[in-house]
């Protein structure tokens, strides 16, 4: 682990991911899903688990979206 020490007068800015999102998970655009995953934002496995969107682990093309669950719209 880098340590860094910050003065008096320095700026530490500083980046993360966000807050939970907006809406159902699995009306999540597929494209947006593919990226997320290819940019490592997220796992293959997550994308299928959380989204729905099942990816080739290899070209990270999508095969297919997975059905919901039943007794949900």
């Amino acid at each position: 682990m880098d340590i860094t020490y910050i003065e008096p007068g320095d700026r530490l800015i500083t980046y993360s991911g966000g807050g939970g999102g907006v809406g159902d998970p699995l009306d999540r655009d597929v494209e947006k899903v593919r990226m997320d995953a290819l940019n490592e934002y997220i796992s293959v496995k997550c994308a299928s688990e959380v989204y729905g969107v099942v990816l080739d682990p290899e070209t990270f093309a999508w095969t297919r979206r997975r059905p919901r669950p039943c007794g949900q719209n």
